[in-house]
């Protein structure tokens, strides 16, 4: 949102590692899933980024063999405008798993 009330939101859930969603009625289930993710016990979190940069991000993790599923949460903050979210393996084969408008949490199970 662009209301001045809801940035001092924002930055409080970019320092404190939580996120800030604001959704409508019909997200509800939407949401819940992006929920039942955050809590999971065996989270481990290895990349928070806040951009809003026109360009493209690349960031890099390493990932063992021990990892059998990787939780992607995207929060896009461009009202209208999708973006595309890929992962790529150490082969350098890539591929998109979400374009999400406003949130989205995709399970990667074949990492």
């Amino acid at each position: 949102m662009d209301e001045p009330g809801f940035e001092a939101y924002r930055q409080i859930a970019t320092v404190s590692s939580g996120q800030l969603y604001i959704i409508g009625k019909g997200q509800v289930d939407e949401f819940m899933q992006v929920v039942e993710a955050a809590v999971e016990a065996r989270k481990v979190h290895i990349l928070q980024q806040d951009t809003y940069s026109e360009q493209a991000k690349i960031y890099s993790f390493p990932v063992d063999s021990h990892l059998s599923q990787l939780t992607v949460q995207v929060a896009n903050h461009k009202r209208g405008q999708a973006i595309d979210v890929r992962i790529r393996n150490p082969q350098s084969k890539s591929r998109i798993i979400c374009s999400p408008l406003a949130f989205q949490l995709v399970y990667v199970l074949d990492v």
